[in-house]
């Protein structure tokens, strides 16, 4: 190996040894394993059997006042175990989506956007799907399908609720944090490009030197 070669990779070497020691990487060691994806498919399918079950336990007319409670014990384990059910199929599409992207040598930003907001894409998405899925749902089920307004599906119960009001209120949360998740991703895009134009103009500094 001549001189001018050894010269070469002592200099990419202490320019790689500087950028371990004094800037953090940008994306962190986050990639989805199986056993995790598995996990999240046997919850899935797990929390939609039960929201199923908790639905179809009680019907929404003919209640005797002694089967109230029961009753809405039912409906709250539906309103949980569904949203959850929704929270793990969301969380399987995402660690998909990002396995897909990581495959290739230098992650994009697709990938490490997901990664790095796992949390807040299944919030948002999850609110998002539930919101629309819970109103049609519970206008199905009480026999409700002609779109009146201002029918109370649980009626004399604990859990009275419009449904296009219950489903208003879960798009605006939705909207809400999906307008703080589009300001984190801005940054975290302008901080890869800033990133990839640094490393970029450093290695096309070490090329002129071959």
């Amino acid at each position: 190996m001549s001189a001018k070669s050894k010269a070469i990779g002592k200099n990419i070497e202490k320019v790689f040894s500087e950028e371990l020691n004094s800037t953090a990487p940008i994306v962190e060691d986050t990639r989805p394993s199986n056993i995790r994806i598995l996990i999240s498919i046997i919850l899935s399918i797990v929390s939609l059997c039960g929201s199923i079950f908790c639905l179809h336990k009680y019907k929404y007319t003919n209640l005797s006042a002694e089967d109230g409670f029961e009753y809405n014990i039912s409906i709250l384990g539906f309103y949980v175990i569904f949203l959850c059910c929704i929270w793990f199929i969301v969380d399987i599409i995402l660690m998909l989506i990002a396995l897909q992207y990581l495959k290739e040598d230098t992650p994009g930003f697709v990938a490490i956007a997901i990664l790095e907001n796992q949390f807040f894409f299944k919030v948002v998405f999850s609110v998002l799907i539930y919101s629309i899925l819970i109103k049609i749902i519970l206008r199905v089920t009480s026999g409700d399908i002609s779109g009146a307004e201002d029918e109370q599906v649980f009626e004399n119960t604990a859990f009275a609720i419009n449904e296009d009001k219950f489903s208003s209120f879960l798009l605006s949360a939705a909207l809400f944090i999906s307008i703080f998740l589009i300001e984190r991703i801005i940054l975290q895009f302008v901080n890869y490009r800033i990133h990839f134009m640094y490393y970029r103009d450093r290695i096309e500094e070490n090329e002129k030197h071959i």
